[in-house]
């Protein structure tokens, strides 16, 4: 367990953040990510796709959505009881992981070109490896499909 104090003069601000480069070293299981995650205050969040994003489909190939994460995923422990939607209606699909950051999402019927569709994932489902859990309780992920390319 850290010092409070100790924690509060290891807080930085967002300028001293972007600025400076931190390396903690120390053997496995010793709380090195623990340690970050208090000093910045952070969450794992989603990276990509961004909300609104637009969705490159094809005619002929169901093309995938691939969601990437800031911190490394436990794939063992985590669900991809995901909910895709097309406006208000549940799209079946199929999930896929990468790598332990990213997952491929594939409608079982291809996308709608030229329609909106939403991701939500619980927080419930996803579990980082090296941090406590996801930033918020639910990710909505709008986007929209483009017209079919060739």
């Amino acid at each position: 367990m850290l010092p409070k104090n100790l924690l509060m003069s290891l807080k930085l601000d967002k300028i001293s953040k972007s600025n400076i480069v931190v390396s903690i070293i120390g053997p496995s299981n010793s709380g090195k990510s623990t340690l970050l995650n208090k000093v910045l205050g952070e969450k794992v969040s989603i990276v990509s796709p961004k909300n609104n994003e637009e969705l490159k489909i094809e005619e002929y190939k169901i093309v995938p959505l691939i969601i990437t994460f800031s911190s490394v995923i436990d794939k063992k422990n985590s669900k991809t009881n995901f909910s895709l939607m097309q406006d208000s209606i549940n799209v079946e699909y199929d999930v896929e992981w990468i790598n332990p950051l990213s997952v491929r999402i594939f409608p079982k019927e291809n996308w709608v070109p030229k329609s909106d569709y939403n991701i939500n994932i619980p927080k419930q489902s996803i579990f980082p490896s090296y941090r406590e859990f996801l930033k918020d309780s639910v990710f909505n992920i709008p986007l929209t499909t483009s017209e079919y390319s060739k």
